[in-house]
């Protein structure tokens, strides 16, 4: 009887370039270096909702400390800020003209693409118009729109707003009952 010998290929591992420890498998997007599972920053698309239903490039994959302190930290804090200034965007609907008559629109409207929900699309053209740098939408409106597809029913929303910048202050005197 014949006996059959195998032997174990040893795959080649490399050292981490962060901790020179053993990293298999894993690679920088970036430099292309070897990172360990402990060190390395994993991103995806689903860190930057916002951005991406915008339509905008953010970066994905896995990145070393370095890269990712280099590339993705600052556009990580960047979403985040805008994010936080989107939430504090001072909002007049096209119904509330008497409001918003002293606001001035200079500026092109914003759209936004169709979405499932109605805060969805308002929080879209938020996050566009503080990402352009405004603090005020006026003359919002929400539109919806109905898909019927092989009997199921199905609303899709899309918002357009005329992006301003308004003194949070006079917003908030002009808002306080005489």
């Amino acid at each position: 009887m014949r006996r059959i010998v195998y032997k174990r290929v040893m795959e080649e591992t490399k050292n981490c370039c962060v901790c020179q420890g053993r990293a298999r498998g894993l690679t920088c997007v970036r430099c292309s270096g070897a990172v360990c599972k402990n060190c390395a920053h994993f991103i995806s698309a689903d860190d930057f909702p916002l951005a991406v239903a915008c339509g905008e490039t953010v970066p994905d994959g896995t990145f070393c400390h370095g890269c990712f302190l280099a590339e993705v930290d600052s556009a990580l804090l960047a979403y985040q800020a805008a994010v936080k200034a989107a939430e504090d965007v001072f909002v007049y609907y096209r119904t509330e003209a008497k409001e918003s008559y002293f606001i001035r629109r200079t500026e092109r409207p914003l759209k936004t693409t169709e979405t499932d929900d109605r805060t969805k699309a308002m929080l879209q053209l938020a996050y566009l118009t503080a990402k352009a740098g405004y603090n005020c939408l006026v003359d919002v409106q929400l539109n919806s729109k109905k898909k019927i597809t092989q009997g199921y029913q199905k609303s899709f929303w899309s918002a357009i707003g005329i992006p301003a910048q308004v003194d949070p202050v006079q917003i908030q005197n002009r808002s306080r009952p005489s």
